[in-house]
């Protein structure tokens, strides 16, 4: 108390400090590398048709792929680094679609996100000023990290509302508020738990009058199917699709989050009922994206957003699989999120598909192509072609025919930077692993 008036310069001080240890460890975790790159004979996922192509070579120029075909016909251009991958899978980098920025993650968390292959993230919250910076400065090759897509937070002004200065009550408001994040070059807004339901369809109207998307939490007061309709792309968490149904247990006998109603109810729901498979026909119709952070409900993990454990968690566990299940089997587009700083669960939320019953190479596919399609940048990331941005990971393991070999990826490139995943790991834990 009384030192209040300190915090704006302590925090300057802070910010300096962290983004030039950040931009420190970002140089002596990079492997140096040439102009021209080449990933040789090694078995290429292409994530277009969600095939393997055994013995194929990829050339990068700079920051784009020039050269995709048979390992025996492409040529090495002359003093050109190179990679074998020689009986190893290359692949698209992943995008891992539910993340959160701190003013930290630039010092671990973004490493710890490329030495699990993820070479894109999409922010759903986080203070503007970090993660514009962030964005900005990885962009220009002085952060190991993912590229970051930046979603924009509101909320309403309630006791209940998530932590940001972003919180609104006016259509004005919500407006300009949409109006900022779009100057920014955010590509989407996510709504969270207390905005006022009458406020979505301004929201809505502005964010898509712009080309952004709108995704979030179903606020207090709408359904899912109300979200939707009222112009909602996405829908962030997979309990929503089960606490929805329970409206009333929301608010009686008192207050409750959306993640303690589907951590009571889940074990005992229906899955393959008609009121699910009413919603989930409904999703697949409006074409609604599912961002479901599975990871976080099954095997106990609803703790982590204050729902605790369930009280059967073998039969709530086996609700959301059968949940994934149904929804991939009807149609509906998934996307991988954890929501969790250093996505330490996304191995973990591609196996749980993957355990549901969706092929290996499809889960592969929701979490390059996919993504990139949902974000319309399938253009420029996604999959491995000529003209492409090289985001590309290399796994010495068969993840198309077992997801878990993912846990395998040895070199991840982004935008043609060059990291191994052993020196991305020293540099989280202070400790050099090679030698550049």
């Amino acid at each position: 108390a009384g030192g209040e008036k300190a915090l704006p310069q302590l925090r300057a001080i802070e910010v300096k400090y962290r983004n030039a240890e950040a931009e420190r460890i970002s140089a002596s975790a990079r492997t140096q590398s040439g102009t021209d790159l080449v990933i040789r004979n090694g078995n290429v996922f292409d994530a277009e048709r969600g095939v393997m192509m055994p013995q194929t070579t990829v050339v990068v120029k700079n920051d784009r792929i020039v050269a995709v075909g048979p390992a025996a016909s492409v040529a090495t251009p002359p003093g050109a680094t190179v990679i074998d991958a020689t009986g190893k899978t290359v692949m698209p980098g992943m995008w891992e679609m539910h993340a959160h920025l701190g003013l930290t993650s630039q010092n671990s968390a973004a490493l710890t996100q490329l030495a699990q292959g993820i070479t894109t993230a999409r922010d759903l919250a986080a203070d503007l000023d970090v993660a514009v910076s962030h964005r900005d400065r990885e962009a220009k090759g002085l952060l190991a990290s993912p590229r970051y897509v930046l979603a924009g937070f509101m909320e309403g002004p309630t006791r209940w509302a998530g932590p940001s200065e972003v919180l609104v009550s006016t259509e004005a408001q919500a407006r300009a508020w949409v109006a900022k994040y779009d100057s920014l070059g955010y590509k989407q807004i996510k709504l969270y738990n207390v905005v006022h339901p009458d406020l979505v369809p301004t929201i809505a109207d502005e964010a898509h009058k712009r080309g952004m998307r709108l995704s979030g939490h179903i606020p207090r007061g709408l359904s899912v199917q109300a979200a939707v309709q009222l112009g909602f792309d996405e829908v962030q968490h997979a309990a929503f699709l089960f606490s929805t149904f329970f409206q009333d247990s929301l608010y009686l006998p008192s207050m409750r989050a959306y993640s303690a109603v589907a951590t009571a109810m889940a074990p005992n729901f229906n899955v393959d009922g008609q009121p699910m498979s009413d919603l989930i026909a409904f999703l697949r119709d409006r074409k609604t994206v599912i961002d479901g952070t599975f990871s976080i409900w099954i095997g106990g993990g609803a703790a982590i957003v204050g729902a605790g454990g369930s009280t059967d968690q073998q039969k709530a566990d086996a609700a959301y699989l059968r949940l994934i299940t149904r929804l991939h089997d009807a149609g509906v587009t998934l996307v991988p999120g954890t929501d969790n700083g250093p996505s330490t669960t996304y191995h973990r939320e591609l196996e749980l598909y993957e355990q549901a019953g969706i092929p290996a190479p499809e889960v592969l596919q929701i979490a390059t192509i996919g993504s990139a399609r949902v974000m319309k940048q399938d253009k420029e990331y996604g999959s491995l072609a000529v003209g492409k941005v090289a985001d590309i990971s290399i796994v010495n393991g068969q993840p198309a025919t077992h997801v878990s070999d993912l846990g395998k990826v040895e070199t991840v490139i982004r935008g043609g930077r060059v990291y191994k995943v052993a020196d991305l790991n020293a540099a989280v834990t202070g400790r050099r692993a090679t030698t550049p």
